[in-house]
């Protein structure tokens, strides 16, 4: 996994300074597209009556489709660039190893990245319901922490993909919680999939346990995401399934189904 994450640090670093060359370069270009097209403007007032041969290529070329069309394009290639730019970023975040001091972060921020690292798998009609509180900056290990976000987010996404005609929702919820022990940030990821059975659950957090087929034989992951959150951060990792009462009528759950994975969190 360390070799894994630098190499994909790595790669995002490399690609990083030829998109952002791109990116800063298409804001120059929109703009020298703006004063091509505003000198061509200019010039057919002043010259309403073109000459025969500059005549026959306006209407080759269809130089009014291209002044409205051009623009648009350009709009779009920053667009896309941005969207590659915010992807890398996030790979490279992801993917940095983590020192040997913990560091304070954004548990926001670092969910966000995943999501969107995730997106890809996203498309098919699933549902992200974001319910963030305010929350105060972790000091963690993040690599090891996104590492147990995005597992979970990847069972979950596995999970509603198995519902055939029902709406497939993902809700994740976070808030500071408070026991004797002291002061908590809990992350909440809930999904409406299938419930997991009680003698599952009882070892779910062992190595290599799966609720998934065993053609496929990919594991939940959840052991390691058990070793980060409780015996690296000291913090609860928690399933509850079928979920809550109050998430089954959002989830517009009929029946007692889905699944929450709860993520406790110490605030030092």
């Amino acid at each position: 996994m360390t070799v894994l994450g630098q190499l994909a640090a790595g790669i995002a670093r490399e690609i990083n300074n030829p998109i952002n060359f791109i990116y800063g370069s298409m804001i120059h270009l929109n703009d020298y597209i703006k004063d091509l097209l505003t000198i061509i403007r200019l010039y057919s007032e002043q010259y309403p009556e073109p000459v025969p041969r500059i005549d026959e290529e306006i209407e080759r070329i269809d130089l009014e489709f291209v002044s409205k069309d051009l623009p648009q394009i350009i709009n779009s290639l920053k667009i896309g660039a941005d969207r590659i730019r915010q992807t890398i970023i996030c790979l490279r975040n992801f993917a940095i190893p983590d020192s040997v001091n913990k560091t304070y972060v954004n548990i926001h921020e670092g969910i966000d990245d995943i999501l969107l690292l995730l997106a890809y798998r996203l498309d098919n009609k699933i549902s992200i319901v974001k319910e963030y509180n305010n929350l105060p900056l972790l000091l963690c290990y993040p690599g090891q922490l996104n590492q147990v976000f995005a597992s979970i987010i990847n069972n979950a996404i596995d999970a509603v993909n198995t519902l055939n005609s029902s709406e497939k929702i993902i809700i994740i919820k976070t808030d500071v919680v408070e026991y004797r022990e002291g002061r908590f940030i809990k992350i909440s990821i809930a999904n409406n999939g299938p419930s997991i059975p009680t003698e599952i659950q009882r070892q779910i957090f062992d190595p290599l346990s799966t609720t998934k087929s065993f053609k496929k034989f990919t594991g939940l992951g959840l052991s390691i995401c058990y070793k980060i959150v409780v015996e690296i951060h000291r913090g609860h990792l928690i399933l509850q399934s079928p979920v809550q009462a109050q998430l089954q009528s959002q989830m517009q759950l009929k029946t007692a189904d889905g699944a929450e994975f709860v993520v406790e969190l110490a605030i030092v």
